[in-house]
């Protein structure tokens, strides 16, 4: 009797077991694309890859979860992390409220091409979660379009930096998150950009760059219209080097004008850069931290609102005593 009791019980325990591993959800794909195509119901992915440029517009994720009708929950949560190269997180996708019975098809997306992302390159991690049940890890690269190293140690001799030796027009062109990919500016070209902010580790910083002649003297420009309500100082958003080396430009002679607003403020700035020096400018929003739009612009005569200014001169202060002034 006792045997047989025995047997019930290991019978018992096993069909539970097999009961409980049936009830938990299942990932039945977890992939990347390249492409997504709008239907009216539903999504249709295409491109599959894991391999991605800073040339690709977007990095899709796609997710099929399979929720049985016998879990022994009526609704489940899930998350997609992306991490990046170096382990930090870089942004979390949230699912809520999927229900027993159906298999879901979920997806996630980031964009590459113009963003901080796209200076990010690497393998990147992808965590998908669902709330009491399973997890699953995987990668994609995103690499420069050019099979070149980035980044290369300069032999004996050797400059440092490896500027980008064509002029940027229109739009910033990305990777330049650093001197040595700074894009140069062409005279009289304006060059529009987005600086994103995400967190203190993760945020957009441009270089630009421009060598002005002995005896010369150009205008640096910047429209910068911030999404914030308060003041946007330049202090807050531009550094300006000289040289290689990077050395501090010292004395600049600078003026501009600021509006608030409500949801977005701006600030117009122009700076007097005079040669011969080879100037690298940096854009970036970690101190802000606040989005920000710009269009930069080196002249060979000062803007119109200048001109139209009643004082008509420059103040002359070393750039890193802007802040604390509203200009």
């Amino acid at each position: 009797m006792l045997s047989k009791k025995m047997g019930l019980i290991v019978l018992l325990t096993a069909a539970m077991a097999l009961a409980g591993w049936a009830a938990r959800p299942q990932i039945l794909e977890f992939k990347t694309c390249r492409q997504i195509r709008e239907t009216p119901t539903s999504f249709q992915p295409s491109g599959w890859t894991s391999s991605f440029t800073t040339e690709d517009e977007y990095v899709y994720c796609v997710v099929k979860v399979r929720i049985p009708r016998n879990a022994s929950r009526r609704k489940y949560d899930a998350k997609l992390i992306w991490y990046t190269p170096t382990g930090s997180v870089f942004k979390e996708d949230t699912f809520e409220d999927l229900e027993r019975g159906y298999i879901w098809s979920l997806r996630g997306e980031m964009r590459i091409r113009g963003t901080v992302a796209a200076s990010l390159l690497g393998e990147w991690q992808l965590k998908f979660m669902v709330s009491y049940g399973p997890q699953r890890t995987i990668t994609f690269t995103i690499s420069s379009p050019n099979t070149g190293p980035q980044h290369r140690t300069p032999t004996q001799g050797q400059s440092q930096f490896s500027v980008q030796p064509s002029f940027v027009k229109g739009r910033e062109f990305e990777p330049n998150d650093t001197p040595d990919t700074a894009n140069r500016l062409a005279l009289n070209t304006p060059v529009q950009g987005e600086l994103k902010y995400f967190s203190q580790k993760v945020y957009d910083q441009d270089w630009f760059m421009v060598t002005v002649p002995a005896g010369e003297s150009l205008w640096l420009v910047i429209t910068a219209v911030g999404e914030t309500s308060f003041w946007v100082s330049p202090d807050c958003f531009l550094r300006i080097y000289i040289g290689e080396d990077l050395k501090p430009p010292g004395l600049l002679h600078w003026e501009s004008q600021q509006q608030r607003g409500e949801e977005v403020s701006t600030c117009e700035l122009v700076l007097q850069l005079e040669g011969a020096a080879t100037y690298f400018i940096k854009l970036d929003v970690r101190q802000c931290r606040y989005n920000l739009a710009y269009a930069i612009t080196v002249a060979d005569a000062p803007p119109g609102w200048l001109k139209e200014d009643a004082g008509g001169g420059l103040n002359g202060l070393p750039l890193s005593l802007l802040s604390g002034f509203r200009l």
